[in-house]
């Protein structure tokens, strides 16, 4: 993640991280509904810095409550199985669609960012990890619970629940890939690799 970006994001607090499911609250039955988000071209440049694992391939967005969301990713290529440096993908959520509230990312343009999800491997890590922040709406907080997380050659599946969602039938989000590069702990470079269009559910 790039430094503008961190900045942006700093401010949050961390909450949870890949709990347990739990019992939706107040869910309508809301209808399935998919989106579909096309990610890079396949046929650019990869390189060591950008690394064809941190480039969307695709990205399809599910439904499957009222409260909750699924994410399919595809990368352009396997994510390696004996990791050197830290890599970072992360959800962006504009719930209400209003740039005016949450904070701001500065990578996007018209985008209140309100929920961030992270789904990362760190330096040393042997598996992927994640983190999500929590969120006050109408003067309470509101969790984000994350589950289901599963990391495997160009694929990553993860779930997203919150009461928020069932709160706005539309909302904007987008994801990104970061890349950290170290050399014996030493940090090298910090890149912000790829980012997909802000798309609105």
């Amino acid at each position: 993640m790039n430094i503008t970006l961190r900045a942006a994001v700093s401010a949050i607090v961390f909450a949870t991280s890949c709990l347990p499911a739990f019992a939706e609250l107040g869910s309508t039955g809301a209808a399935k509904k998919t989106v579909v988000v096309a990610g890079s071209p396949a046929g650019q440049a990869f390189s060591e810095d950008r690394p064809d694992y941190l480039h969307f391939k695709e990205v399809v967005v599910t439904r499957e409550g009222a409260q909750r969301l699924k994410f399919d990713i595809k990368l352009q290529g396997k994510i390696p199985t004996n990791l050197k440096d830290a890599v970072q993908y992360y959800i962006g959520f504009d719930i209400d669609s209003d740039p005016a509230t949450g904070g701001n990312a500065v990578t996007v343009s018209n985008f209140g960012q309100d929920i961030g999800v992270f789904i990362s491997q760190g330096l040393g890590d042997v598996r992927f990890h994640c983190d999500s922040n929590s969120v006050e709406y109408k003067g309470r907080k509101r969790d984000i619970v994350i589950s289901g997380l599963k990391v495997k050659d160009d694929k990553i599946v993860v779930e997203v629940r919150s009461e928020l969602f069932s709160q706005f039938e539309s909302f904007k989000f987008f994801l990104s890939a970061s890349h950290t590069r170290y050399d014996h702990g030493k940090k090298l470079s910090d890149i912000q690799v790829s980012t997909t269009p802000v798309t609105l559910f």
